[in-house]
């Protein structure tokens, strides 16, 4: 009876962009909230999802401090009080159990966290703006995926596309807002390179059109 080589597996060495690539995921794993969502009681003694500071030093006092620092970071609020309520809101939107020990749901909350945490809001209105992303992204996900139940009439499929398309404006529009109000109304200004051939002429300026209407400053250029 033959013995069977038992080989053992060699580990072989991580390719550089590899590394790199670990490298800039553990940054920016970094720049993510240093609290946690869990599941508990609050300070009322309420049932329901409660933050923990991610950290292995400090006081109970320091601790509270930097849960306050994060939630007014993760929504650009001054007060954390109401960056609670921003996120509480955020999570009752999106059709999330906010008392549920499912992990799941505790993961799907700690995402939430993350990434109003990542999108560094700079005060309660782009706060507000970005917890309404985050929401509409969980409801336009859970239409379409209701488009793969079996057993839905036409109707019904008509119905949850209309009701996906709405929310996927909608949620275009608060894009667009959030955008708007980050450049505080600066004017976005495009160069352009004219080419003229030889014998050619080129009027550069602005031009208004209108009847019987001449109003442009133009300067030629041969």
């Amino acid at each position: 009876m033959k013995k069977k080589n038992k080989c053992k597996s060699v580990d072989l060495p991580m390719k550089e962009e590899h590394k790199a690539m670990v490298n800039s995921w553990k940054n920016m794993d970094l720049s993510l909230s240093p609290i946690r969502i869990i599941h508990g009681q609050d300070e009322q003694g309420s049932e329901g999802f409660t933050f923990e500071a991610s950290l292995s030093g400090g006081n109970n006092q320091e601790r509270n401090d930097l849960i306050h620092a994060s939630l007014s970071l993760a929504t650009g609020a001054r007060s954390s009080l109401f960056g609670n309520m921003l996120i509480d809101s955020c999570v009752a939107a999106s059709g999330l159990v906010k008392n549920s020990k499912r992990k799941a749901e505790i993961n799907s909350l700690n995402a939430i966290l993350d990434t109003l945490y990542a999108m560094k809001p700079n005060d309660e209105i782009e706060g507000m703006l970005i917890t309404r992303l985050i929401a509409l992204h969980f409801q336009i996900t859970k239409q379409m995926q209701a488009l793969n139940l079996n057993g839905l009439t036409p109707e019904q499929v008509d119905s949850l596309i209309n009701r996906s398309t709405k929310l996927t404006r909608l949620y275009n529009e608060t894009v667009d807002t959030l955008s708007r109000y980050r450049r505080k109304g600066e004017q976005k200004v495009v160069v352009q390179h004219v080419n003229v051939n030889n014998g050619g002429q080129a009027m550069v300026g602005n031009f208004q059109s209108g009847v019987g209407e001449k109003n442009y400053n133009d300067r030629s250029t041969s």
